[in-house]
């Protein structure tokens, strides 16, 4: 049994390094990091090697080959396919085998039973109202409300929790949709001007247009010398790293700094303790909630609110939503007319500024040395991340910093806008591990008359007949079933990435006499 801990063998952990024989002519080699395997018996192998990865709930995934004489191919009553995963995917029917005793001591990685309705047949539309499984359809929507902001989230929670009764299929999708905030206040009366700046983070100007904008680093949100009210934020990354989120906010406000970066708000360099209501010099005043996430700036007829959002989506730990609002006479740039200079003003004129340099953003957390590009082609809706549109470092530099994302098109591309944008190549850290590991092959492929099946990944199949396939479903399955052979090969699949995907977790044999079980720790 392999389950992220020991290898255990006939219930005692094998020792990384060691080859031991066991009785009835089965074998068994531990490699010396202890992550791959090998179990051979009567001519035949089994091979797993396990990748770590955070991007695995479970921390870790099984690759699985299995390679033996074609002969020994034979299901229950001795001949014919096996009845696992490895079998033709068209006719495959999983079993659930989480009651065998050859994998116990696995990690719990949810009470998750795979689907045994018709309609999981292979490319049946799991996760609609007409294919649901596991419980009712409503149940499923209303288990997946984390991921209602997005369609694809969605989707992807609704095929996961139309395969199980137990809630933790939603799991996954917990921050990844921008908790709603509470409105400051009614919506503004006429006379009346408005701009907010929320989520990852979208954008309405003083004129009522709507845009979203995802630079790195310290940005003018608003420079108001007619209201006294100047406003700036640092954005750092959000999500996969193709958004960014307001990771702190600065104002300054008459004669006053107010800084808000994730710890306690700061007024005028002192903390602002959460429930308190203060008067400053010159008619400005601070109020904080009771719980510190929501701030009330007030001054000359103007409103600011900043509202925190916590939340492991965004690279800060949290986010915040900033709403101003002021009488629209009090709308002026620097010159005492005109709209202000910054991401406040319609979209297609801004000029985003850098400034990291000013006093007021002191004591800002750290989220990388970002600086946001100021090149021409940065103008919004330009293709920046390509080779035309690279701002802050040659494109084979950006390419280059972003080899772990290679594997997949549209994460490559994520990637490529960050890295793009910046000199520092922490913008690639977000796409570490979500690439699998290549895993080193078991063998040379098979001489004539050795049929192979494996299971890699997230997870991918080979079938015996050379079929490839994948199959993303969570809890525990027969992978083979060789009674022939003397083999019995069973995975726990746990979730894997965003949560529409699994792997293997772990991987329980039965070999002639003997148990194996590989579950992350030693085998």
């Amino acid at each position: 049994v392999l389950s992220g801990g020991p290898v255990v063998v006939d219930g005692s952990p094998l020792a990384p390094g060691t080859t031991k024989a066991l009785y009835g002519g089965v074998e068994v080699e531990l490699s010396a990091d202890g992550k791959t395997l090998w179990v051979r018996f009567a001519g035949a192998e089994v091979v797993i090697s396990r990748v770590d990865s955070p991007v695995a709930a479970a921390g870790h995934w099984y690759n699985v080959w299995l390679r033996l004489p074609c002969g020994l191919l034979c299901g229950e009553g001795g001949e014919g396919e096996d009845g696992g995963l490895c079998e033709d995917p068209e006719a495959r029917t999983p079993l659930l085998l989480g009651n065998l005793t050859v994998l116990e001591g696995l990690l719990p990685c949810g009470d998750y039973t795979p689907p045994l309705d018709p309609c999981e047949v292979r490319g049946a539309p799991v996760g609609t109202e007409e294919c649901c499984p596991a419980r009712p359809y409503e149940e499923a929507v209303e288990a997946c409300e984390p991921a209602a902001c997005d369609v694809e989230l969605l989707q992807d929670c609704l095929q996961d929790c139309c395969r199980t009764t137990d809630d933790v299929c939603a799991e996954t999708y917990a921050g990844l949709c921008p908790a709603p905030a509470p409105p400051p206040a009614p919506p503004p009366p006429e006379g009346v001007c408005e701009c907010h700046s929320l989520g990852d983070p979208h954008f309405k100007t003083w004129d009522d247009v709507y845009y979203s904008f995802q630079g790195l680093g310290a940005y003018v949100l608003a420079d108001l010398p007619c209201a006294g009210i100047f406003v700036e934020a640092q954005h750092c990354p959000w999500g996969a790293g193709a958004a960014s989120a307001n990771a702190a906010i600065g104002l300054a406000v008459g004669n006053h700094t107010v800084v808000l970066s994730g710890g306690p708000v700061v007024v005028d360099g002192s903390p602002l303790a959460p429930g308190t209501t203060k008067a400053l010099y010159g008619g400005v005043e601070v109020e904080l909630s009771a719980d510190g996430k929501t701030l009330w700036v007030r001054f000359a007829g103007a409103e600011v609110v900043i509202s925190r959002v916590d939340s492991p989506v965004a690279a800060a730990g949290h986010w915040y939503n900033v709403w101003l609002r002021l009488p629209c006479g009090l709308l002026c740039g620097e010159g005492g007319e005109g709209e202000d200079g910054g991401l406040c003003e319609d979209p297609e004129a801004r000029t985003p500024l850098l400034l990291g340099n000013l006093t007021v953003l002191e004591g800002l957390l750290p989220c990388g040395d970002y600086t946001p590009p100021l090149d021409p082609c940065e103008v919004r809706g330009a293709p920046v991340g390509t080779e035309e549109c690279c701002p802050a470092r040659p494109y084979e530099e950006a390419v280059e910093a972003c080899e772990p994302a290679a594997c997949d098109v549209e994460l490559l591309q994520d990637c490529l806008q960050d890295c793009c944008r910046t000199t520092d190549d922490v913008c690639a850290e977000t796409y570490a591990g979500l690439c699998p590991a290549p895993a080193p092959p078991p063998a040379p492929p098979p001489p004539e008359g050795v049929c192979e099946c494996h299971s890699l990944g997230d997870p991918h199949f080979k079938t015996w007949d050379d079929v490839y396939y994948s199959f993303q479903g969570l809890g525990a399955y027969v992978l083979a079933d060789l009674p022939c052979a003397g083999i019995f090969v069973e995975a726990q699949h746990c979730p894997w990435g965003a949560g529409a995907a699994s792997a293997n977790a772990a991987i329980g044999l039965a070999v002639g006499n003997h148990t194996v079980v590989l579950s992350g720790g030693p085998v």
